[in-house]
C-alpha cells in the first residue's frame, strides 16, 4: 500500500512534524509532496530518506492554481494507491479533488482542526464562502475523512452533515523517543518554577492571555516564563510584556524543532488556546514528561487533559481563569505525592497518544479504503 501525502509547506509545524513521524514509523510506503513552499521539515525529511516531492516552483504568478503543477501532480499520484489531503489549504484541496478526477485514486481527508466558523475566513466573505465550498466538495468526495479527536468529528458534521461519508477518528501521536526520554523525567520544582509554552504564536492560541496571567500572580510565585515558537503575533506579546512589566521574566525563544530540552526544564506547561483546538500534540509531548498541564477547555483538548488529574483545564477564555488555573498547577509543586501522582498519570495518558498506535490505526483505516 502506497499513500501520498499532500501538504502545502514543508516549515516546522505540527501538521509537519506528525507527517514526518509517519514516514517513520509506518508499515506502509509515503511519499510527501509540497505544493507551495519548502521548509525545515521538508529538508529533514530528505536528510532522513523519505519520499519527498516538490512542486513549490510549478506556479502561476496571479493564482495558487497552476496547470502544470496539476499535470505534475497527476503524474505523481500514478504510483500511489491513496492521495490523502493533510492542510485546510483551499487550493490543496482542490488539488487532491482533481487529481482523483484525473487519476481514479481512491483520497482521504485528514481534518486537522475543529471547525469554527468565528476564525474561517472571519474578514472576507468572498473567501469564506469559496472556502467553505472547496471544504464541502472535497469532503464529499473522499473515500474516507480521518479526524484526529471526537470533537474535530462534531464540529465537522455540525458544519457540513457527512451522514453517509466514511469516517474515523485516529488520533495524533507523538514520536517514541520523546515518550523514551520522558519516562524518568522528574518534573523540576527548584525555584524559580518554569513555566512552558511551546507553539505557534497566533491570536487564536490565547498567549496573550498566558502573559496577562503572569502579571496577575508573578509576586505570589517565584516563576519565569518560556515561550517557545515563533509567528505574526510575537511583536505584539514581546510589546504586551514590556507594557505590563512581566518582561524580565518571560523570554520569547524563537522556534525550535527540538523541544525536548525545554521540556525536561519545565515544572507546569500551559497550552492557553481561544479557539476550538482539535487535539495539542504539545499537550501530550509535556505529559509524556510528566509536566502538569494547564490548558483550556476547548475542542479536543480535555480528551487529552483530565481536569484535577493530568492538569488543569480553564472554563473560561481569560487571563483571570488562566491565572487561578496556574495557581493551582504551582501549589501542587510543593506537594510531593500530589505532583507525583499527576506526574505519573500524564505519563501513563500520554502513552495512548504514540506514533505506533497512531500508524497502525492509520494502516487498518487506508486498507479498508483500498480494500472496499
Amino acid at each position: 500500500m502506497r499513500v501520498l501525502n499532500l501538504l502545502t509547506s514543508g516549515e516546522a509545524g505540527g501538521i509537519e512534524s506528525l507527517c514526518r513521524d509517519i514516514g517513520i514509523n509506518s508499515e506502509y510506503e509515503n511519499g510527501f509532496c509540497f505544493l507551495f513552499s519548502e521548509g525545515a521539515i521538508y529538508d529533514q525529511m530528505n536528510e532522513l530518506g523519505l519520499k519527498t516531492y516538490s512542486l513549490a516552483g510549478a506556479k502561476n504568478k496571479l493564482s495558487k492554481f497552476s496547470i502544470k503543477k496539476l499535470r505534475l501532480l497527476s503524474k505523481i499520484a500514478r504510483d500511489y494507491d491513496i492521495i490523502c489531503v493533510h492542510h485546510g489549504e483551499p487550493f490543496l484541496k482542490l488539488y487532491g479533488m482533481l487529481v482523483k478526477l484525473i487519476t481514479g485514486k481512491k483520497m482521504v481527508t485528514v481534518a486537522h482542526s475543529c471547525f469554527d466558523r468565528r476564525f474561517f475566513f472571519p474578514n472576507n466573505k468572498i473567501k469564506f464562502h469559496f472556502a467553505h465550498l472547496i471544504f464541502a466538495l472535497g469532503l464529499n468526495y473522499s473515500d474516507l475523512i480521518i479526524f484526529v479527536s471526537n470533537a474535530g468529528k462534531e464540529a465537522y458534521e455540525k458544519e457540513f452533515g457527512l451522514k453517509n461519508k466514511r469516517k474515523a477518528v485516529v488520533y495524533n501521536g507523538i514520536s517514541t523517543d520523546k515518550l523514551l526520554r520522558g519516562r524518568d523525567n522528574v518534573v523540576p520544582v527548584t525555584k524559580p518554577y518554569k513555566i512552558t509554552y511551546i507553539g505557534r504564536l497566533k491570536n487564536v492560541k490565547g498567549v496573550d492571555y498566558l502573559i496577562r496571567a503572569i502579571a496577575r500572580i508573578k509576586n505570589d510565585y517565584p516563576i519565569s516564563v518560556s515561550i517557545v515558537g515563533d509567528g505574526p503575533e510575537r511583536d505584539n506579546l514581546e510589546e504586551l510584556s514590556n507594557d505590563i512589566g512581566v518582561r524580565d521574566i518571560v523570554s520569547f525563544e524563537g522556534r525550535h524543532t527540538d523541544v525536548i530540552p525545554f521540556l525536561e526544564n519545565t515544572s507546569v506547561f500551559v497550552y492557553p488556546s481561544v479557539w476550538k483546538e482539535v487535539f495539542g500534540i504539545s499537550l501530550v509531548e509535556a505529559m509524556a514528561f510528566g509536566i502538569p498541564c494547564v490548558a483550556s477547555d476547548v475542542g479536543g483538548i480535555p480528551e487529552v487533559v483530565h481536569d484535577g488529574k493530568t492538569g488543569f483545564l480553564t472554563s473560561e477564555a481569560n487571563d483571570e481563569a488562566l491565572a487561578e488555573a496556574l495557581r493551582h498547577a504551582l501549589d501542587i509543586l510543593d506537594d510531593e505525592k500530589l505532583l507525583e501522582k499527576i506526574s505519573q498519570d500524564a505519563k501513563k495518558k500520554a502513552a495512548d497518544f504514540s506514533i505506533t498506535n497512531t500508524c497502525k490505526r492509520l494502516k487498518e483505516e487506508y486498507s479498508g479504503v483500498v480494500v472496499g
